[in-house]
């Protein structure tokens, strides 16, 4: 990955990350087209991240589903708030 590349990825997932914070705090549902459109770019950021890889993907899925036992100085990137709500949508996403 060259370093424009992991610069963009860094941009691109904070600029998502604080619109997925604004919808939590408007109490947007996660079910409308607003949601879903930040669910869609969530998807695509982590398929760029991973390749498409999904060894990556299961490892990603492992790494965030314990982070109870994550080091304390490894700082969360996004709230348990936003998870919860990406989760909601996505779930949303999938019985559509």
């Amino acid at each position: 990955m060259s370093p424009d590349f992991v610069e963009k990825g860094q941009l691109d997932w904070a600029a998502l990350i604080r619109e997925v914070e604004e919808a939590v705090v408007e109490g947007t549902d996660p079910a409308s087209e607003r949601a879903q459109a930040q669910a869609v770019r969530w998807s695509e950021l982590i398929k760029a991240f991973t390749g498409g890889d999904s060894e990556i993907q299961a490892g990603l899925n492992k790494l965030y589903a314990d982070q109870a036992n994550w080091p304390t100085t490894f700082p969360k990137p996004y709230s348990d708030e936003v998870g919860n709500f990406m989760c909601t949508a996505m779930g949303a996403r999938e019985k559509k």
